[in-house]
């Protein structure tokens, strides 16, 4: 009798599962989702694996900080069956996020790719590059890029799930990048589908289709640009699922009496009242914060420059955001104010506060108490 592998346990699994859904309790406890030292829960887990089974064009979205980078590589994990998938696969899309445009292959079934303003067709589909020999002449050749080479091995192994996640697909031209492929990635457009279509690539003159076993993943930042605004052809290809900020993965830390998932609540309270909920803080800010030190660095070097990026020019709805403690009035000198004339501005001026440690406790609790 032969060892079963991940793919065939989670095959069972979903099986016994569809019967008995109290089971869902023993399977969590098997992925030890509660002690991951991560900002996942099992409910985003379930979400994606459950609208996966009926769509394969899926977009995850939320604002900074709400964990999409880690949910989509343990998603890649189930999904795909962990002995496909290095197991430090979140930490490399963490990097890989940091290298704008970089097109990385994980395993023969996932690939990664982040979008930007200049990402264009010739690197997501195909395109004509220049290539050197030895003696350094140049010629020009067509080469595939990263969506149509997945394409080509999905095609080939149409027993095995394929998957792309594209980071930030919000931040390029998707009707440059897709092309004509936006119509060939819908369900009922793949190959061997109901209503199967190929189309002819412009380079290669190759026909082309989307084959059924390769899925798209794709993850979205609304502090970069709201949903809303999405090309519409996109929006109707994917389904969206939201990860939201959640301040009950931060129940249990209390730092020097501050009670960080009540921090979060009320900063993400006024946040959403000035500027709206795209812009909220995401709780994996607060995570690994364990001590007054820690809890210090974030607040002055990753939340505060985050907000004064969201509140560009506007020091006084920054200042309503934060509490009037962190962001005083500037003092200034009669004689200076003298010399200004009238350029000084009639407006207050304010400034960020380095606060000492009883101040930076104060400020924060009374921010905590809404």
């Amino acid at each position: 009798m032969r060892e079963l592998n991940n793919r065939e346990v989670e095959a069972i699994k979903n099986k016994y599962l569809k019967d008995f859904p109290q089971l869902q309790e023993i399977i969590n406890s098997i992925f030890d989702f509660s002690q991951m030292e991560t900002i996942l829960t099992s409910k985003n887990i379930e979400n994606l694996l459950i609208v996966s089974k009926n769509h394969k064009n899926l977009i995850l979205y939320g604002s900074p900080g709400t964990g999409k980078t880690y949910t989509v590589s343990q998603f890649a994990k189930l999904f795909l069956g962990r002995e496909y998938v290095e197991e430090n696969l979140s930490e490399q899309l963490q990097n890989l996020k940091e290298s704008t445009g970089i097109v990385a292959d994980i395993s023969k079934y996932l690939k990664f790719v982040t979008f930007h303003q200049s990402f264009a067709y010739e690197e997501f589909v195909e395109g004509i590059k220049p290539i050197t020999n030895e003696l350094g002449e140049v010629s020009y050749k067509v080469v595939d890029g990263v969506f149509k080479q997945i394409c080509r091995q999905a095609e080939l192994d149409p027993d095995n799930k394929y998957l792309i996640i594209i980071d930030e697909i919000n931040r390029a031209n998707i009707a440059k990048v897709f092309g004509e492929l936006i119509t060939l990635i819908e369900d009922d457009k793949r190959i061997g589908a109901s209503n199967e279509l190929k189309v002819t690539l412009p380079y290669s003159q190759d026909e082309f289709g989307v084959p059924k076993n390769l899925y798209i993943l794709g993850t979205m930042n609304t502090s970069d640009r709201s949903i809303a605004l999405l090309d519409i052809a996109l929006r109707r290809r994917f389904t969206f699922i939201e990860l939201k900020p959640d301040p009950e993965l931060l129940k249990e830390k209390i730092i020097d009496g501050i009670k960080l998932d009540q921090l979060l609540i009320q900063l993400n309270k006024r946040i959403t009242l000035l500027i709206g909920r795209d812009y909220q803080i995401g709780h994996s800010y607060f995570m690994n914060v364990d001590t007054p030190e820690h809890l210090r660095f974030t607040w002055y070097h990753r939340i505060i420059p985050l907000l004064q990026e969201y509140f560009y020019h506007n020091s006084e709805m920054l200042r309503v955001a934060i509490g009037e403690q962190f962001m005083p009035k500037i003092q200034v000198d009669p004689i200076l104010q003298k010399a200004l004339g009238n350029f000084f501005p009639s407006e207050p001026q304010y400034e960020i506060a380095e606060l000492d440690d009883d101040g930076f406790k104060d400020a924060l609790l009374k921010l905590t108490d809404g």
